[in-house]
Order: C-alpha cells, then structure tokens, then sequence
C-alpha cells in the first residue's frame, strides 16, 4: 500500500486558525521558496506543494462566462494563496467553531 507522505507528518503542531502563522504562532510547515515571484513563493512542507505548482495544476481551473477553461497561471491570478499565509491544508483552521450566525458574515 502506497500511504501519502503527508499522513505520516503530526498534525498536533499545525496552528489553530486559517492563517499559517500570526503576531503569536507560526506553522513549521509553511515556509516560502527562494527565487519564485512574490505570489508564488508559498510552500506547505505538510502538503508538499506550493503556490507556483498549484497555479500550474490542470486540475484546478477557471472557466469563464465564454465556457473558456484556465490555469491560474494563464490568466495570471493566483489561486493559491500560501504565499499570503493562507492556510491550505484545512488542519485545525477553526470553520467548525464559527456559529450559524458568524457564517453569514464571513461569506
């Protein structure tokens, strides 16, 4: 059996909320890559990927009112937000404890 590399690696250490790192914490995981574009240097050591191969991916694509389909790098926006410290990996990000209420106002 083939079991992913990333669910051998402990979650404990992961950070609560959505962000990778704040004023107080920062994920061990995140880091950023040396040499890619501002908006493309974000990289998850826990998920192994990172904003430029992310933007890259065929399987994750925009499709326009014209029913056009692109990569965020053909249309140069970036998709992935690790380089904006977003969280990606969805360990511990807290949307579980938002109330039905709170929902509302974050969408």
């Amino acid at each position: 059996m083939n079991i992913p590399k990333w669910i051998m690696k402990p979650v404990s250490i992961i950070p609560k909320g959505s962000y990778c790192s704040g004023m107080t914490y920062r994920c061990p995981y995140h880091t950023h890559k040396a040499g890619r574009d501002e908006q493309e240097d974000g990289y998850c050591e826990y998920l192994e990927v990172g904003d430029y191969e992310r933007n890259r991916d065929e399987n994750v694509r925009y499709i326009n009112r014209e029913g056009n389909s692109n990569t965020a790098y053909e249309i140069g926006l970036p998709f992935s937000l690790l380089w904006d410290g977003c969280k990606e990996c969805g360990v511990n990000d807290d949307w579980e404890d938002y109330a039905e209420g709170d929902a509302e106002l974050i969408r």
